[in-house]
């Protein structure tokens, strides 16, 4: 069930373009936040007030995601907010880049 508008949680979204339709069907009743670049998602950090969650792509902005990923965790505000990294679904069960950024 959709949450009312006043209280739909708010989530960012950096993830590639071609995947915003899906992500909008998934997380219907919530309010996405959808961002392209490693500086769009820095600029939306420094001007949202109730982000909730972030959700990042694996390959988000030509594989930016650790980047994005250590500027979230050291955010004053949104240092402490879930952060969940994806694979696009049809995608195999592991990504190189990730594997290599373990390391």
């Amino acid at each position: 069930m959709p949450h009312p508008p006043e209280a739909r949680p708010k989530i960012m979204l950096a993830i590639v373009a071609d995947k915003v339709k899906l992500w909008r069907r998934i997380l219907d009743g919530h309010e996405l936040v959808f961002v392209m670049t490693l500086r769009e998602a820095m600029q939306r950090l420094a001007e949202e007030d109730d982000l909730r969650m972030v959700i990042i792509g694996v390959h988000f902005d030509e594989s930016q995601m650790f980047t994005l990923l250590g500027d979230i965790r050291r955010h004053p505000k949104y240092g402490h907010i879930p952060i969940l990294v994806v694979l696009s679904p049809g995608q195999y069960a592991f990504s190189a880049i990730a594997v290599e950024g373990i390391d």
